[in-house]
């Protein structure tokens, strides 16, 4: 069945109207200006299969802990749910949250202008302690991390802040001051956190 018939110097055709999944092949042949046709070249074969688009932004829009849970809307809103002890509903007032993170009994947000803002309770330090941290840092936070009560934030400077480190005595629960400037990247778990370090080496605490 002949499908299109293109101008010279045409490099590219677009079938439309095809069914995802479906296998197609195709023959092309060239046509002079007399009208003498070239022979048909060998198969050609293609596969459509259909394009998933999501509607969040990056992999920071949904975050979960032993308590909570909180998903971080296009409109950079958050909502969450879980337990209800652990003065969290605020959360849901806050716009331009830009990437989000759950702990144990806390929540952090951070925003577009580089802040952040916690909820939960202050039983552990996590949220008071980080906050005060990360004040005495001009540099903007970039990217946040919670684990079970302690809350890290890393700033455009390549350290990180850290909030909630003390509270069962874990050994240490603060990254080395030798890592300090040179984070590119963080995460936590139940009772330690991860840095990633600009000369592609990991540290951990």
């Amino acid at each position: 069945t002949l499908l299109s018939t293109v101008s010279a110097g045409t490099e590219t055709y677009t079938n439309t109207s095809l069914t995802n999944g479906t296998t197609y092949y195709y023959r092309i042949s060239a046509v002079n200006n007399v009208g003498d046709e070239s022979d048909k070249t060998s198969d050609v074969s293609a596969t459509p299969v259909l394009s998933l688009t999501f509607p969040f932004k990056n992999e920071n829009n949904i975050s979960a802990s032993r308590r909570r849970s909180l998903v971080l809307h296009p409109d950079n809103t958050v909502t969450h749910w879980g337990d209800s002890g652990y003065s969290m509903d605020d959360i849901e007032n806050e716009t331009d949250v830009v990437s989000i993170s759950a702990g144990g009994f806390h929540a952090l947000a951070l925003k577009s202008d580089g802040t952040v803002i916690g909820y939960g309770t202050s039983q552990y330090g996590t949220v008071s302690e980080l906050l005060e941290d990360i004040s005495d840092n001009p540099s903007p936070v970039v990217e946040i991390a919670s684990g079970y009560t302690m809350g890290f934030a890393l700033h455009s400077d390549g350290t990180v802040s850290v909030g909630g480190c003390d509270t069962y005595n874990w050994g240490q629960c603060s990254p080395s001051s030798s890592i300090q400037g040179h984070v590119v990247a963080i995460s936590a778990a139940y009772r330690h956190g991860v840095a990633l370090l600009a000369d592609g080496t990991v540290s951990a605490w």
